[in-house]
């Protein structure tokens, strides 16, 4: 994790600095579609307190409130119809793909410049062992922890935890093992 938080804050500052320009503008009309959203979305939201203020001063019944806000709510989302789609393509696309492109090259490029032995290793007292060269780390890194590490993950926990190697899918793939330096007690 403390690798991951190291990695992640990288590209967040990256993001910050120069990421989210750069992926706003491989969205088509993102900036302008981003800008109505937003003017309708206040726009909506100062219909919306007005009603629940007169609902709450007592001026319109819970029945006016319902039927008042569901008009609001229909005609902000046809308001919203034509720019929706690129802002929610943005958040839920293109502002992942850039972290997750980014943290597989990031974290290989730093476990191959550590030759696996990143800080949050040392410090809990772990190092990499076995077929440690690019293509190894690249497997091991880019591929496996980069792009399939979510969808690994319960197999490799199953696999650590249980089997006698101790040793993830992509261990076994990479030919790499995590060996551990802590003390061990005997009892």
């Amino acid at each position: 994790m403390i690798d991951a938080n190291l990695v992640f804050g990288l590209i967040y500052l990256t993001f910050i600095l120069f990421g989210r320009t750069l992926v706003q503008s491989s969205v088509p009309n993102y900036v302008e579609h981003e800008r109505l959203y937003i003017i309708e979305l206040e726009k909506s939201n100062e219909l919306i307190k007005e009603i629940d203020q007169q609902a709450v001063d007592g001026t319109i019944t819970k029945e006016e409130h319902e039927i008042l806000f569901d008009q609001y709510m229909t005609q902000h989302n046809e308001n919203v119809e034509d720019v929706v789609g690129t802002v929610i393509a943005y958040n839920l696309i293109y502002v992942p793909l850039y972290f997750l492109l980014n943290f597989a090259i990031i974290n290989y490029i730093y476990n191959l410049i550590l030759k696996g032995n990143t800080f949050g290793r040392r410090f809990t007292k772990l190092r990499l062992d076995g077929n440690i060269k690019w293509y190894s780390l690249f497997t091991r890194e880019f591929i496996y922890k980069g792009f399939f590490g979510l969808l690994t993950l319960p197999i490799d926990a199953y696999l650590i935890t249980f089997s006698k190697s101790r040793k993830a899918i992509r261990d076994r793939v990479s030919g790499i093992y995590v060996v551990d330096e802590s003390v061990r007690y005997p009892f």
